[in-house]
């Protein structure tokens, strides 16, 4: 009987230990539990920002495609209307380069009028010296006659 009062009495202790230690756990516990529970709600809170950073990430990418592809058809048009420019700068140099030879052609034949142009009127002012020097004579003469 002594045997089972003192198992009794070690089991009480061993009870009373076991309460004592599940006070000291109990408050541990409440600590890990809430915790555990603000490494939920951060674990969520994170989940929802990678969940906007995937949607940002979809459009941006849909974007830089539209971009590309605007991009794509600029560099076509852009290359097209320059393609046109250099034809029209070649055509345009081709029919300048006609201009200038008939304007070459039309100087000559200026400078060849002017030059003909020069002989007759030299020749114009000689005759026209002589006929000055028949007058002369003539009125000197006609002069000398009545006096």
């Amino acid at each position: 009987m002594q045997f089972i009062v003192e198992q009794q009495a070690q089991f009480a202790i061993n009870i009373q230990k076991l309460e004592e230690a599940q006070i000291r756990d109990g408050a541990r516990l409440q600590r890990v539990e809430a915790a555990f529970i603000e490494l939920v709600e951060l674990a969520r809170a994170v989940d929802e920002r990678l969940d906007g950073l995937v949607e940002a990430h979809r459009r941006l990418a849909e974007v830089q495609a539209r971009s590309e592809v605007r991009m794509t058809e600029l560099a076509s048009t852009t290359q097209k209307q320059l393609s046109q420019l250099a034809e029209k700068a070649e055509s345009d140099r081709a029919v300048l380069a006609q201009h200038i030879e008939r304007l070459a052609l039309a100087q000559a034949r200026t400078d060849e009028s002017l030059l003909r142009l020069a002989e007759s009127q030299t020749r114009t002012e000689g005759k026209l010296s002589q006929l000055t020097d028949t007058v002369h004579q003539y009125i000197r003469t006609a002069r000398n006659g009545r006096e």
